[in-house]
């Protein structure tokens, strides 16, 4: 398990922000977690505690049963490989000086997974599943469209094979055929090697398609958790109606 818990989070410059509230959350393995919210909710702040980009103010980071704040470098070494995350802006997460394949085998080669033939064994597979054409390979990511970038900085992640993958809005920059096929992607990874997945977003009807579960999260606190479907049928928060409502009827789609 990945949990968090009672994670807070003050920010103290350039002025002071609570940015998140006695946070309580835990991630297993073969399980997706919607967590929704509006911009600026804090969402992104708990994906950077979860993988440890950010320190709690107070609260833990445990990853089964370990305080990651409290790991030695070996440990916290292991535990970048096992705890992935897929930022918003995917440009952000490639060097643009490196080709893409330099760039999908950086991961590998520094947890030192495979040797020469298993990289281009791992290779084919990555770029199969993600569905990407092996000519891209000693391309420069400025050279590649959106959509390829997104995949290939998901296939960069997901070359590690990690237990536990944090996707922070990683559809938002993209169109809605892109969209569906990325999240698919995730879905099918998901299913065929147990990853608990966090996937954070502000769109419900990505969230009723692939989580078993879904995290409300408003002003820097969860103010709902259960299972998709309760939370759909029998909202029980104010402002877990006003997403639902806010999100679904322009697919006419009714709520409580």
């Amino acid at each position: 398990m990945l949990a968090f818990e009672r994670v807070s989070k003050v920010f103290e410059k350039p002025q002071r922000i609570k940015a998140l509230e006695d946070v309580s959350l835990t991630l297993r393995r073969g399980i997706t977690i919607g967590l929704v919210g509006e911009s600026g909710c804090g969402k992104s702040t708990l994906a950077r505690i979860g993988v440890g980009l950010l320190t709690p103010s107070s609260g833990r980071v445990l990853l089964e049963g370990r305080d990651i704040q409290k790991m030695q470098p070996r440990e916290r070494f292991l535990f970048h490989r096992r705890v992935q995350i897929v930022f918003q802006n995917p440009l952000r997460a490639l060097n643009p000086l490196l080709p893409i394949r330099e760039s999908l085998l950086e991961g590998v080669r520094l947890h030192r997974l495979l040797d020469d033939k298993g990289e281009k064994r791992w290779i084919r597979e990555l770029l199969e599943w993600t569905e990407l054409d092996p000519e891209i390979l000693p391309r420069f990511p400025h050279e590649l469209s959106g959509g390829q970038i997104q995949r290939v900085v998901i296939a960069r992640v997901l070359s590690l094979q990690p237990d536990f993958l944090i996707a922070d809005e990683p559809t938002s920059a993209l169109d809605p055929s892109l969209q569906s096929s990325i999240l698919r992607l995730l879905e099918n990874w998901q299913k065929k090697r147990g990853m608990g997945l966090l996937l954070i977003t502000h769109d419900f009807a990505v969230v009723r398609a692939m989580a078993q579960e879904v995290a409300v999260m408003e002003k820097g606190r969860i103010v709902e958790y259960g299972p998709t479907e309760k939370i759909f049928a029998e909202p029980e928060h104010p402002y877990t109606e006003k997403l639902l409502r806010d999100s679904l009827l322009p697919f006419g789609l009714m709520v409580k």
